[in-house]
């Protein structure tokens, strides 16, 4: 009976509340879940992609850079740049490039790695 007390007491004197850590987001996460990838086209075409944060970061083999936007669509996901000018978009492992409404490269496969 002396031990069920004396280990009450002591459970009673180590009853500390301890409180959850708390975590600050930090820019770290955001560059921990972007992507890389690289799409191949038809042509000798193709672009090296970061996607982070509903944006696409582009750099194309013809020497251009842009980051576009992720805009709604019904199929596939698809970034576009300020003015709508520029559309990249992917569908699985495949994605299509639009120019000033002209389909430019088509047939952009993202290598199985």
């Amino acid at each position: 009976m002396l031990v069920i007390i004396g280990l009450f007491l002591f459970a009673g004197y180590n009853n500390k509340q301890v409180s959850a850590p708390t975590t600050q987001p930090s820019s770290t996460v955001a560059s921990e879940m972007a992507r890389t990838t690289t799409y191949v086209c038809d042509n000798n075409f193709s672009v090296n992609v970061i996607f982070s944060d509903n944006q696409a970061a582009l750099s194309l083999s013809d020497g251009r850079t842009m980051t576009l936007l992720q805009t709604p669509v019904t199929e596939g996901v698809e970034f576009t740049n300020g003015d709508g000018s520029f559309i990249f978009l992917t569908k699985g492992p495949s994605a299509t490039f639009t120019e000033n409404g002209i389909v430019t490269h088509n047939n952009c496969i993202e290598p199985k790695g």
